[in-house]
């Protein structure tokens, strides 16, 4: 019975084809990892890759490396003999290269523009329906101009004119000492802070709220509506 049991065959796990994925993915792996990437194809456990990362490493098949408290596989490259020449050449042709990939990046970034641009404007297929309402926007405004031409009585004098112009000069005074007093007040505050000029103006708009109205103080620079109009004249 004992010798009839030594004949029953045992089944050998093949060899999982570590070696040819290490070579395929030429990157280092754990044997956690490798185990996770190669079980569904091939059905293998933690141990059996642990065993055969071992095995491969004793014979100097793969490369083992430790990091931490890791141990990395991975394939053995090869080694490659070059003179000074062949060194010098694929220097040249890696610095070739790199400016024709600076070109095709400069080219590429040209033809994006010009894509957004021409995504941003409207279809060939619109044209007909844009320009219907323009020609819709066109009478209505020019429905209006008509009422103006024919009751000049609705158009502003130059007396209207120089009031608006009066007031607006009024408030735009009143705005600019007011403005002086706030930018007096944030240089006290910003002075006091150890921060350059730009930072603590930074602080002030993020953290108190404070905006500042440069948009504002170029549309009140702007010249008046009577000043246009003299200029016009002139």
């Amino acid at each position: 019975m004992s010798n009839c049991a030594s004949l029953v065959h045992h089944p050998v796990t093949a060899i999982p084809p570590i070696p040819q994925y290490l070579i395929k993915q030429n990157r280092p792996y754990n044997a956690t990892d490798l185990q996770a990437n190669l079980k569904a194809k091939h059905n293998i456990s933690k141990p059996v890759v642990v065993k055969t990362l071992s095995a491969l490493a004793a014979k100097g098949e793969i490369v083992e490396k430790t990091y931490g408290k890791q141990l990395i596989y991975g394939s053995k490259q090869p080694e490659v003999a070059a003179d000074a020449e062949d060194l010098q050449n694929l220097k040249t042709e890696t610095e070739a290269l790199k400016q024709k990939l600076s070109e095709l990046r400069e080219a590429l970034k040209d033809v994006n523009a010009e894509m957004a641009a021409l995504e941003s404007a409207p279809a060939t297929s619109d044209l007909p329906k844009n320009i219907a309402n323009l020609d819709i926007q066109f009478a209505k405004h020019t429905s209006r101009l008509e009422k103006y031409r024919a009751n000049p009585s609705m158009m502003p004098n130059k007396a209207d004119i120089a009031t608006i112009d009066n007031n607006f000069n009024n408030v735009k005074k009143v705005w600019m000492q007011r403005r002086k007093a706030g930018q007096s007040m944030c240089d006290i505050l910003t002075d006091a802070m150890q921060l350059d000029q730009v930072a603590a103006r930074e602080w002030l708009e993020e953290e108190q709220g404070i905006e500042f109205d440069g948009e504002t103080l170029e549309l009140l620079t702007r010249p008046t509506q009577t000043a246009f109009q003299k200029k016009r004249k002139l």
